[in-house]
């Protein structure tokens, strides 16, 4: 049963992180549009705290799904150790970021306890919980981060556009699905997403 819920978690993180690592590409290089459309010009300022932000999607989505995990094994007693955990990483990081004095320096603090969050959550789970290793984590992300380079160097290449905020983002938006796909295809993720489909 208990290696049961950890395949299972172990697919979870896997789909979480074939869609977010490669979103937080999208999100990061399409900031500027993302806020000048959404926001308007005057929001300008916050697209670098967007940017920060957006590198850690990926991981809020895998730690978002952990609660379950805990529960489903029985084991409230690890999901409270390790959201105080959460709780007090996130509030140190906050303060730090503040002290620091910019809005910058509170996201690159609170992203650090994010990443931090993420391991000590995965420990719990992982080896406390299902007694393996931490290594089980990180195969799965393998591919994902592989697409999510893929995705980093085609808008690295990409020209600036010279339409409006919502045009780009329909142009970017599109490219970015197609490279997804071609990433899912060159990873063999494709037909592997398409088995457990049928199943």
């Amino acid at each position: 049963e208990t290696d049961k819920i950890k395949q299972v978690y172990l697919k979870i993180v896997h789909l979480l992180a074939l869609v977010g690592v490669p979103l937080s590409v999208f999100l990061y290089y399409n900031a500027h549009d993302i806020i000048f459309f959404l926001f308007g010009n005057q929001w300008g300022n916050s697209v670098p705290v967007f940017q920060i932000l957006a590198l850690s999607v990926w991981a809020q989505m895998i730690l978002a799904s952990t609660g379950g995990i805990f529960q489903s094994g029985n084991r409230t007693d690890l999901l409270l150790i390790s959201g105080i955990l959460s709780t007090i990483l996130n509030v140190v990081g906050i303060v730090i970021g503040l002290l620091i004095g910019t809005i910058e320096s509170v996201a690159v603090a609170l992203i650090i306890t994010f990443f931090i969050n993420l391991m000590q959550v995965n420990y719990f789970l992982l080896i406390v919980q299902f007694s393996s290793s931490i290594l089980e984590f990180i195969k799965p992300l393998k591919h994902p981060f592989l697409i999510g380079v893929l995705e980093l160097v085609v808008f690295i290449l990409l020209p600036t556009l010279p339409f409006a905020p919502f045009q780009n983002l329909i142009i970017k938006g599109f490219i970015f699905v197609v490279v997804w796909i071609v990433g899912l295809f060159i990873s063999g993720e494709f037909f592997k997403l398409k088995r457990d489909l049928i199943r």
